[in-house]
């Protein structure tokens, strides 16, 4: 019966997307798994930032959402692997945008300087939702998310990535004020 046919049909339909999700979990842990070893340059923070910054510019439009970017001095360089820094980065604006969204002003700032030992700084700090104590207890462990779709893959990718390059990542956060992700490179 047509019925059935609708059915079976709907069926397919789940079983391919779930497929596609196991795929794309499957990728991503091989990822996870195997870090490649790092290459590191000289980058000049400013033009990473404002490829970031064009890259999530129509998101950030449509959204609604205030930018600000921030670099001191202007030439900060850091000896780093670019692609590495770039997926961190990434990750952490992505979560950033999810974390406004319920807000009514919203607000994310990418900073990047040096401490006193003349080692460089990056914070994505936003002003959305914030971080529950015990969330923040787990963040950074493989698959935990606290989000409706999300691997849980992106912040324990993000700290393996700071670690093989001897570096680190940590989070600040105030439910319901926000969250500051700091990097901090050797």
């Amino acid at each position: 019966s047509p019925h059935d046919i609708e059915d079976s049909k709907q069926a397919i339909e789940v079983i391919e997307k779930r497929s596609k999700n196991l795929i794309h979990f499957v990728q991503e842990f091989r990822a996870f798994t195997k870090l490649p070893t790092p290459k590191p340059q000289n980058i000049i923070l400013k033009e990473v930032f404002d490829r970031l910054h064009t890259l999530i510019s129509k998101e950030l439009e449509e959204k609604n959402i205030h930018f600000i970017c921030k670099i001191h001095p202007q030439g900060l360089l850091l000896y780093t692997d670019l692609m590495m820094l770039e997926q961190i980065l990434i990750n952490l604006l992505k979560n950033a945008i999810q974390a406004v969204l319920p807000k009514d002003d919203r607000c994310i700032m990418m900073d990047a300087h040096t401490d006193h030992l003349g080692k460089v700084v990056i914070r994505v700090q936003d002003n959305g939702v914030g971080i529950s104590d015990d969330a923040k207890k787990s963040i950074f462990i493989p698959f935990f998310t606290t989000k409706k779709t999300g691997s849980g893959i992106g912040l324990s990718l993000s700290r393996q990535m700071m670690r093989v390059q001897g570096g680190t990542i940590s989070v600040h956060s105030v439910l319901s004020e926000g969250s500051t992700f700091t990097l901090r490179f050797s």
